[in-house]
């Protein structure tokens, strides 16, 4: 990856919408050699998808929240496979530091964030505990 495709991606990141003529604008190279990268850079695997960012409280989810899941270490490879299979799970992260896995959950309201962490995760072998951080307001 060149300086451009730096600079293509990091415009994508910022507004996965924009067009190329926008991009030939910031960019100063033609709308094919910028297609060109684009097409590269997927066919690489840098931009791995196209996704849209959503208002969670406006599409009906009332509580967002990061979960912090301790789990022995033995039955990491079966708790990972079966919380990513939660619909309320919207992002899953093996991580380092105080907790085994991350997790981005949005859930309807109080009631649905309650059966997900008591009825859900909680009984799951290997999970020893799970330290929920409801998201308040999202800053950036």
């Amino acid at each position: 990856m060149d300086e451009v495709d730096v600079k293509i991606v990091e415009l994508l990141r910022q507004d996965g919408k924009k067009t190329l003529r926008e991009l030939k604008e910031a960019l100063g190279i033609s709308e094919p050699a910028i297609q060109k990268r684009i097409n590269k850079l997927v066919k690489e695997g840098v931009i791995k998808r196209y996704t849209i960012e959503i208002d969670e409280k406006k599409v009906g989810y009332g509580v967002s929240s990061f979960l912090g899941i301790d789990i022995e270490p033995e039955a990491l490879v079966d708790v990972q496979a079966k919380v990513k299979e939660f619909s309320e799970i919207k992002e899953l992260y093996l991580t380092t530091g105080d907790h085994s896995l991350m997790a981005y959950v949005e859930c309807k309201d109080q009631n649905e964030f309650s059966e997900l962490i008591s009825k859900k995760l909680t009984p799951i072998n290997g999970v020893r505990k799970i330290y929920p951080s409801i998201i308040l307001e999202r800053v950036k």
